[in-house]
């Protein structure tokens, strides 16, 4: 089978996803691995192991969080169908990574998070943050853009927002069983 072949198959998942095709080939789910894990690796780097941490020595933790956020959601702004949306849902997601970062006083699971939250979406056919990957699937997305995300992908719609908040949740559940404290009082990591 051809580098770019899909097998054409159709599905239907509550009406608002289309499988319309399936690629059985692994080289270019390889090239979105090292691809993804670069940027989760760059850009946790850049955001929460200097600016957020730059910030927590001069600013309470919610504030260095909200704007380290606002800062990622702006990273994210001419990216192909950025909306105001699509934004805040980036935001949500740089509020989940700071937290992830401030809870476990490390860059593991933010990075972590991010690369497996990007590779997934592209895994299965989704567009990341504006983007077409090749993926396992091609996906017809035929439910409202606010639901599913449209074009941007589903950070920016809200299943992705719930997804977003259940993440955050988690990582609040873990810190308050695991008696760690960290937050609101944190200090720098």
């Amino acid at each position: 089978m051809g580098g770019s072949q899909y097998r054409p198959i159709r599905r239907s998942a509550a009406g608002w996803l289309l499988v319309s095709g399936f690629r059985p080939e692994l080289a270019p789910l390889l090239h979105n691995l090292w691809a993804f894990a670069l940027v989760a690796w760059y850009e946790e780097l850049a955001v929460r192991g200097y600016l957020f941490q730059t910030m927590l020595r001069a600013l309470p933790p919610w504030a260095a969080l909200f704007l380290s956020a606002l800062f990622f959601a702006g990273l994210h702004a001419l990216n192909p169908g950025a909306t105001l949306t699509a934004l805040f849902g980036v935001f949500l997601a740089g509020l989940v990574l700071g937290l992830a970062c401030l809870v476990t006083r490390g860059l593991y699971l933010p990075m972590a998070f991010h690369f497996s939250w990007n590779f997934f979406q592209a895994f299965f056919g989704f567009p990341v943050s504006g983007q077409s990957f090749p993926g396992l699937f091609r996906l017809v997305r035929e439910g409202p853009a606010f639901y599913t995300g449209g074009p941007f992908g589903p950070e920016a719609g809200v299943l992705g927002f719930m997804a977003l908040l259940v993440a955050g949740s988690a990582i609040l559940f873990y810190d308050k069983r695991h008696d760690h404290g960290r937050l609101p009082g944190s200090s720098p990591l």
